[in-house]
């Protein structure tokens, strides 16, 4: 690839293993460096998952839903496509458990049935507030849009949550679908 150093005629051994031993380090060097930014890259990556990713419901965080709402907004607009936008509010969430530990494995379950009914490729469930799912359906039609939104009141009707009082629960979807 090249030289990196220079030694003139006549030269002188001591000089000569001096600047070999110097090459040696920065090489060793360079290969510790390239090794840390690989570690880097990889922290990044991941820390890149962890801000798309909310915790406690296993799917998509606010960060990324706000930015996939841009993506496929502008997509929808600049190709003629339907875009629909989904909220579910869990009410009565206060009967369904004491303590957080019972309210977020509630939280999960009710994240996990979202996912399961919302099936598309581009199709994203995201936690959009404490007690707010929101889902993206872009490419969806009016119709396609309100046969989901029965299966996902279907699904919250299903679920067994495990309530701290013996009151009657429900859940509700407010839905809105942009054509």
């Amino acid at each position: 690839a090249g030289g990196s150093d220079y030694i003139t005629k006549p030269f002188k051994v001591v000089e000569v293993l001096a600047r070999v031993e110097n090459q040696l380090k920065v090489r060793q060097l360079q290969q510790a460096l390239m090794v840390q930014n690989t570690q880097l890259q990889q922290a990044i990556q991941e820390l890149q998952r962890l801000a798309a990713l909310d915790e406690t419901t296993q799917t998509a965080s606010r960060r990324r839903f706000d930015a996939y709402l841009l993506e496929c907004w502008q997509q929808a607009v600049q190709k003629g496509e339907p875009i629909a936008l989904m909220l579910c509010q869990v009410d009565n969430f206060n009967a369904y458990g004491i303590g957080v530990a019972r309210c977020d494995r509630n939280l999960h379950q009710i994240a996990a049935a979202l996912k399961q009914t919302i099936q598309g490729p581009d199709d994203l469930v995201s936690r959009y507030g404490t007690l707010t799912f929101a889902i993206l359906l872009p490419q969806q039609t009016a119709p396609q849009v309100a046969k989901i939104a029965t299966h996902i009141l279907q699904s919250m009707t299903a679920l067994k949550l495990s309530p701290a009082a013996q009151k009657p629960t429900h859940e509700t979807a407010a839905t809105g679908a942009h054509k």
